[in-house]
């Protein structure tokens, strides 16, 4: 279809140029040859009177053109997509769509295992793909190209549309056999220990030990760093090293590991928990749904 002389098919393949800056990735995305992919650029530069992309190496560097029409390209696109899902219904006992929602490991564990096993019962061809907290699903979450994230809010995005989930506060746990640590823990054993802690970007506050230490004048004294709660819990194990998790995550691991929960004897920091969704999903009745399902399971009797 032509619209003021523009075939407006290729709108999709500037999109998918703009973003990846590759003919030939935007190709594999679009399900189209390269050979295809040049031409439509061709007639892009054609219709624009403008590079839009030209050659850096590997990659290609959108022109001044090219980069004032990116955000209006790519917004336009989401809004025709969130259109065409607006038209149709939802009905989670048949549908097969695949949700994409990022989310840290401890929300994986707690919040959304508790999801899947719903979708189970009610939406069993429906399928979650978890992707992992990082810039680059944050970049994805900005520009609409997955459903939904949970995550702490100070990772939480401006271009979003965040919603308030639940809170939580962070706990100890040790190793079953750590006799050095009674049921609690005071700050001296605390800051003399050592400990197993998320590597930035893994879904934990940033900051927080730096927060935790200079609140109450502490220093940690070594910390082994891995990239997810799982692991920091499997790392007490048979050490005396304690691991600082959310307290919800602590009651599952203590339910099916060697490790128990130790109440410290001092003000921990709290957890803030939001979802957030792109605003060209608003109208998304399947995302609607969804989000309705993770607040039920995080907080019972809150609606999405």
């Amino acid at each position: 279809m032509r619209y003021h002389g523009l075939d407006l098919n290729l709108l999709i393949a500037l999109d998918g140029l703009l973003t990846t800056r590759s003919i030939t990735q935007s190709g594999t995305r679009l399900h189209l040859s390269q050979p295809a992919m040049s031409c439509a650029l061709g007639r892009l530069r054609q219709y624009f009177r403008d590079d839009l992309l030209v050659p850096s190496g590997r990659r290609m560097i959108p022109t001044p053109l090219a980069e004032s029409l990116a955000p209006q390209l790519h917004d336009l696109i989401l809004q025709i997509d969130s259109f065409m899902k607006t038209d149709r219904s939802f009905d989670p006992a048949t549908s097969d769509r695949r949700f994409s929602v990022v989310a840290s490991d401890n929300t994986a564990s707690v919040i959304l295992l508790e999801v899947q096993l719903r979708l189970h019962r009610l939406a069993p061809d429906v399928v979650l793909e978890i992707v992992p907290i990082s810039d680059e699903a944050l970049g994805k979450l900005k520009r609409g190209e997955v459903d939904l994230a949970i995550l702490p809010n100070e990772y939480a995005v401006d271009e979003c549309v965040r919603a308030p989930l639940y809170r939580d506060v962070f706990s100890c746990i040790v190793w079953t056999g750590n006799h050095r640590i009674g049921p609690r823990i005071s700050l001296a054993e605390y800051a003399e220990s050592d400990h197993v802690t998320l590597q930035a970007g893994a879904g934990s506050p940033p900051a927080f030990y730096d927060r935790l230490c200079n609140q109450h004048g502490i220093e940690i004294a070594r910390q082994f760093l891995v990239p997810t709660f799982g692991l920091a819990a499997l790392w007490v194990v048979q050490t005396d090293r304690v691991a600082t998790v959310p307290s919800r995550i602590a009651r599952l691991y203590t339910s099916y590991l060697p490790v128990r929960e130790v109440e410290p004897e001092f003000e921990m920091p709290s957890l803030e928990e939001v979802m957030q969704w792109h605003p060209s999903l608003r109208n998304d009745n399947g995302l609607i749904w969804l989000r309705q399902q993770v607040a039920e399971v995080a907080q019972p009797g809150k609606q999405a």
